[in-house]
């Protein structure tokens, strides 16, 4: 007995999905026709005067705290880069709402969603207790913002206001990120 042959040369396209949730698009994705809150604070804060200073700033006492109690490890170089933009990513905060209305407030919405999101694919419960448990956020700190700065950076690249350098995006993601990191919206408090 023989099996009925196909010809695998009319067969152009093939996509087997096993699992989807969410949508499935072949060709443009229409996300990429929309503009994101977050390429706003990035322009506005790529546009803000600074001047490059070479030698090294320390850190707030606080916000070694707050490395500390996370076990930031590898991703420590996020806070040393916010060192540098800590006024302007403060301007850009107050002008982003004269842009969009809540622009902050979306922003820092989003990047706690994001946090929790990892939170759930760690397998991270912050739902049912009182407070989240700190040996795992520790164990997967850098985990969790290279995913927030991943989440991000994606969604900056593929909106449709995206006209800053690749330079730009990625420092100003960075400090976005140390900046929800030192206001306690993402990982945690260590004075609750």
């Amino acid at each position: 007995m023989s099996l009925p042959t196909t010809n695998h040369e009319n067969i152009k396209n093939k996509v087997t999905i096993e699992k989807q949730i969410g949508n499935t698009y072949f060709g443009t994705n229409p996300e990429l026709l929309i503009g994101s809150a977050i390429n706003e604070l990035l322009n506005t804060l790529s546009n803000k005067p600074r001047i490059f200073h070479p030698k090294r700033r320390r850190p707030s006492a606080d916000t070694i705290i707050k490395i500390e109690h996370n076990n930031l490890k590898s991703r420590q170089n996020i806070v040393q880069t916010y060192q540098n933009y800590c006024l302007q990513i403060e301007e850009s905060f107050l002008d982003i709402d004269t842009q969009i209305i809540n622009g902050k407030t979306i922003i820092l919405e989003n990047l706690q969603n994001l946090y929790f999101e990892v939170l759930d694919e760690l397998g991270i419960d912050y739902i049912s207790v009182d407070i989240i448990d700190i040996n795992k956020i520790r164990e997967y700190s850098d985990d969790i913002i290279d995913y927030i700065i991943l989440k991000l950076k994606n969604s900056s690249i593929e909106s449709s206001n995206c006209n800053l350098p690749h330079e730009a995006i990625d420092i100003g993601i960075k400090v976005i990120v140390a900046h929800a990191f030192i206001e306690c919206i993402i990982m945690e408090n260590p004075n609750p």
